[in-house]
């Protein structure tokens, strides 16, 4: 199943590539609904996000200072194509309407949540899961991250003085 998964994200960043930037054209940011898919780590509280550009610019996004570089923004058509791949493998027959929940208990792992033009719908992977359901989480999240790596992204982050942006944000300060 996983082999099936590189094929589609290779395909969806290659649209993207082809389709450029031009927000004046069809399936442009002027056209598109804002879409945004996001995979939440309970066990860290680490959130990776997809946007599309109907829901803001690279440079929007990009140029404010943030406290981390967890959010990228993505072409309009590959979000359409993600959301499009995430329903064909089963993320609508585990899903749930509204907002993924914010706090987790000891048995939930991770959630993935799509807002878009329709409302919120969430999956969370959890113990209480059968195998079937477990398999088609697990395939769901190696789908988002595959176009969430394969995504550029360039984010201005708050850095002190003394620390270094290419370490655990945890773990941030050099040792003199």
């Amino acid at each position: 199943m996983i082999r099936s998964i590189l094929p589609a994200a290779l395909g969806l960043l290659c649209l993207a590539c082809a389709t450029g930037s031009d927000a004046a054209r069809p399936g442009g940011a002027a056209d598109a609904d804002p879409l945004s898919v996001t995979l939440f780590d309970y066990r860290t509280s680490h959130a990776f996000q997809l946007v599309n550009k109907a829901t803001t610019g690279r440079l929007e996004l990009y140029s404010k200072t943030r406290d981390n570089a967890d959010c990228k923004v993505q072409e309009n058509e590959v979000m359409a194509e993600l959301v499009a791949w995430l329903s064909d493998h089963g993320f609508d027959k585990v899903a749930a309407p509204g907002k993924a929940p914010a706090a987790s208990s000891e048995r939930m792992y991770w959630s993935l949540e799509v807002d878009g033009p329709s409302g919120s719908r969430y999956v969370v992977a959890s113990q209480q899961m059968s195998d079937d359901q477990k398999q088609t989480c697990r395939d769901l999240k190696v789908g988002f991250l595959q176009i969430y790596n394969g995504t550029y992204g360039l984010q201005s982050v708050k850095v002190e003085t003394g620390e270094s942006p290419f370490e655990n944000p945890a773990d941030r300060r050099r040792k003199k």
